[in-house]
């Protein structure tokens, strides 16, 4: 059976990436289809490398029992061979992969693709807002895990 080798990336590799890693890592764990898939996440800009996610982050994973280890890292043209799919947060993000000039066989793919309620949009960087855009931005997250899983499932 092939493992499925998924990146999640945002632009600083600290708030939204990271979260969706871990959601991802948790849902597959309580399925019990962990050993199909191999997940990483990054960001597209060298502004954080090697630190942990922002507070706010680590808080809301915690309080939704979604256990987060990472560390911060940039995606590198290299991971191009390591991963069959990428998963972007926003369209920035999709411009600055594609810039790296991808091989036509790696799929990059928004994630809210897989989002029922907003298919295609941004995932928002909550950043620069308050606690409440990180808890909206793991709603966000969480819902197009759901669905993410289900169609790689599907595809099995």
């Amino acid at each position: 059976m092939k493992e499925n080798r998924i990146m999640f990336i945002c632009l600083g590799n600290i708030c939204r990436s990271p979260l969706a890693e871990a959601i991802f890592q948790h849902k597959i764990k309580e399925k019990g289809i962990e050993n199909k898939y191999y997940v990483e996440s990054s960001g597209t800009a060298p502004y954080h490398i090697n630190d942990l996610p922002d507070p706010r982050t680590r808080r809301v994973a915690k309080e939704r029992g979604v256990h987060m280890e990472h560390l911060g890292q940039q995606f590198r043209s290299v991971d191009f061979e390591r991963f069959d799919l990428l998963v972007v947060m926003d369209d920035s993000n999709y411009q600055n992969i594609k810039k790296l000039n991808p091989p036509e066989n790696i799929e990059i793919v928004k994630m809210r693709e897989y989002d029922p309620e907003s298919k295609g949009d941004d995932v928002p960087d909550p950043w620069y807002g308050d606690y409440s855009d990180f808890e909206k931005c793991f709603d966000i997250l969480d819902r197009a895990c759901d669905n993410l899983i289900a169609s790689l499932e599907d595809q099995a």
